[in-house]
Protein backbone atom coordinates (compact mmCIF):
# COMPACT_ATOMS: atom_id res chain seq x y z
CA UNK A 1 0.00 0.00 0.00
CA UNK A 2 2.97 2.47 0.26
CA UNK A 3 2.87 2.92 -3.58
CA UNK A 4 -0.86 4.10 -3.41
CA UNK A 5 -1.19 5.96 -0.57
CA UNK A 6 -1.34 9.50 -2.32
CA UNK A 7 -4.49 7.72 -4.08
CA UNK A 8 -7.51 7.15 -3.11
CA UNK A 9 -9.90 4.03 -4.15
CA UNK A 10 -13.47 3.63 -4.17
CA UNK A 11 -13.41 -0.18 -2.10
CA UNK A 12 -10.20 -1.17 -1.09
CA UNK A 13 -10.01 -5.08 -0.88
CA UNK A 14 -7.51 -7.41 0.77
CA UNK A 15 -8.17 -11.38 0.17
CA UNK A 16 -6.40 -13.79 1.59
CA UNK A 17 -3.34 -11.89 2.52
CA UNK A 18 -4.15 -12.02 6.34
CA UNK A 19 -4.02 -15.93 6.84
CA UNK A 20 -0.21 -17.00 6.69
CA UNK A 21 1.84 -15.43 9.24
CA UNK A 22 4.94 -17.41 9.01
CA UNK A 23 7.20 -17.78 12.07
CA UNK A 24 6.29 -13.60 12.85
CA UNK A 25 4.81 -13.95 16.38
CA UNK A 26 1.11 -13.38 16.25
CA UNK A 27 1.40 -9.98 18.16
CA UNK A 28 3.63 -8.26 15.91
CA UNK A 29 1.73 -10.00 12.85
CA UNK A 30 -1.62 -9.07 14.39
CA UNK A 31 -0.28 -5.18 14.87
CA UNK A 32 0.52 -5.45 10.87
CA UNK A 33 -2.93 -6.45 9.92
CA UNK A 34 -4.02 -3.72 12.29
CA UNK A 35 -1.64 -1.25 10.55
CA UNK A 36 -2.61 -2.51 7.33
CA UNK A 37 -6.73 -2.21 7.81
CA UNK A 38 -5.82 1.34 9.04
CA UNK A 39 -3.89 2.24 5.47
CA UNK A 40 -6.81 0.54 3.43
CA UNK A 41 -9.68 2.52 5.49
CA UNK A 42 -7.16 5.64 4.85
CA UNK A 43 -7.23 5.45 1.20
CA UNK A 44 -10.68 4.05 0.54
CA UNK A 45 -13.91 6.56 -0.50
CA UNK A 46 -16.16 4.21 -0.01
CA UNK A 47 -15.57 0.99 2.06
CA UNK A 48 -12.88 -2.07 2.52
CA UNK A 49 -13.24 -5.57 2.67
CA UNK A 50 -10.99 -8.29 3.78
CA UNK A 51 -10.86 -12.02 5.59
CA UNK A 52 -9.48 -13.58 8.40
CA UNK A 53 -9.32 -16.63 10.22
CA UNK A 54 -11.65 -16.92 13.02
CA UNK A 55 -9.70 -18.13 16.26
CA UNK A 56 -13.11 -20.80 16.97
CA UNK A 57 -10.98 -22.89 14.40
CA UNK A 58 -11.28 -26.69 15.45
CA UNK A 59 -7.63 -26.72 14.32
CA UNK A 60 -5.19 -24.53 13.93
CA UNK A 61 -1.61 -24.55 12.43
CA UNK A 62 1.20 -22.90 13.93
CA UNK A 63 1.97 -20.36 10.65
CA UNK A 64 -1.29 -19.48 10.09
CA UNK A 65 -3.51 -15.82 11.92
CA UNK A 66 -6.58 -16.58 13.99
CA UNK A 67 -8.53 -13.45 14.95
CA UNK A 68 -10.86 -12.86 17.76
CA UNK A 69 -13.43 -11.40 16.56
CA UNK A 70 -14.48 -8.45 19.76
CA UNK A 71 -10.51 -7.79 19.86
CA UNK A 72 -10.62 -7.27 15.79
CA UNK A 73 -14.19 -5.71 16.14
CA UNK A 74 -13.27 -3.11 18.70
CA UNK A 75 -9.92 -1.74 16.49
CA UNK A 76 -12.53 -1.24 13.49
CA UNK A 77 -14.92 0.91 15.61
CA UNK A 78 -11.73 2.77 16.23
CA UNK A 79 -11.74 3.48 12.26
CA UNK A 80 -15.60 3.31 11.67
CA UNK A 81 -19.47 2.06 13.33
CA UNK A 82 -20.80 0.90 9.74
CA UNK A 83 -19.23 -2.34 9.54
CA UNK A 84 -20.78 -5.97 8.67
CA UNK A 85 -18.92 -8.94 9.75
CA UNK A 86 -19.84 -12.46 8.17
CA UNK A 87 -18.45 -15.52 9.05
CA UNK A 88 -21.80 -17.62 7.94
CA UNK A 89 -19.96 -20.03 5.13
CA UNK A 90 -18.82 -23.19 6.42
CA UNK A 91 -14.99 -22.63 6.71
CA UNK A 92 -13.65 -21.15 9.78
CA UNK A 93 -13.14 -17.69 8.26
CA UNK A 94 -15.23 -14.68 7.31
CA UNK A 95 -15.01 -11.80 5.58
CA UNK A 96 -15.34 -7.99 7.09
CA UNK A 97 -16.25 -4.96 5.36
CA UNK A 98 -16.06 -1.29 6.71
CA UNK A 99 -17.62 1.70 5.05
CA UNK A 100 -17.14 5.19 5.28
CA UNK A 101 -20.43 7.03 6.88
CA UNK A 102 -20.45 9.00 3.88
CA UNK A 103 -21.38 5.60 1.88
CA UNK A 104 -23.75 4.63 4.16
CA UNK A 105 -25.22 8.30 4.97
CA UNK A 106 -25.63 8.56 0.62
CA UNK A 107 -28.03 5.08 1.59
CA UNK A 108 -30.29 7.00 3.96
CA UNK A 109 -30.17 10.09 2.90
CA UNK A 110 -33.79 11.06 3.84
CA UNK A 111 -34.22 13.58 6.25
CA UNK A 112 -35.11 11.06 9.08
CA UNK A 113 -31.92 9.70 9.04
CA UNK A 114 -29.72 13.08 9.70
CA UNK A 115 -29.61 13.00 13.39
CA UNK A 116 -27.86 9.65 12.77
CA UNK A 117 -25.17 11.00 10.79
CA UNK A 118 -24.44 14.27 12.78
CA UNK A 119 -20.71 14.32 14.32
CA UNK A 120 -19.60 10.66 12.61
CA UNK A 121 -16.08 10.50 11.24
CA UNK A 122 -15.05 11.59 7.70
Amino acid sequence: LQDVLTDSHDHVVASGVFFIRGDDDMSIWKSHVFSMIDAMYAISRRSISFNVLGNWSDWQDDQLAYFDMNELRKHCEKLTRFMHFDFSYPLYEGTVSLYKPQAIQALYSSPEYERYFISQEG
